[in-house]
């Protein structure tokens, strides 16, 4: 003869998912093992945290639609992928690649040429960018 079901409240399961309760915490409360949360309640768990989580940016977007400026800072970089960082392109590898070059030039230039194939590279590039 099979164990008779237990009555669990459905809501307060979504209400507890939704307060970030874990899994572990939610079994306690209801007297249920984790492993009939995961298979029993799993989508009603999913729809508690998912809920609060609209929630939550709704309330952050809010905020930050009120002028404040970390949170418009931090929904830029999250929502529309903005960073701080500022990169730069080429000019700078460039400079770098100009300044090796001119390193070996001041070094014997014989000895130079044998050790570095790379070097014309160089020097051909550096020409063709003036």
């Amino acid at each position: 003869m099979a164990r008779p079901k237990k009555e669990v409240d459905i809501n307060l399961i979504e209400e507890l998912a939704g307060l970030n309760c874990s899994f572990e915490e939610i079994s306690h409360i209801m007297g249920v093992s984790v492993r009939t949360l995961h298979r029993s309640y799993g989508t009603v768990i999913k729809k508690g945290v998912e809920t609060a989580k609209t929630s939550l940016k709704r309330k952050q977007f809010e905020v930050a639609m009120k002028g404040n400026p970390t949170m418009l800072i931090w929904l830029g970089k999250i929502i529309l992928g903005q960073k701080d960082k500022i990169e730069t392109e080429g000019k700078s590898e460039l400079t770098i690649i100009r300044k090796i070059v001119e390193l070996g030039k001041t070094k014997d230039s014989t000895s130079q040429k044998d050790a570095s194939p790379n070097k014309k590279e160089f020097e051909t590039d550096d020409k063709d960018e003036k």
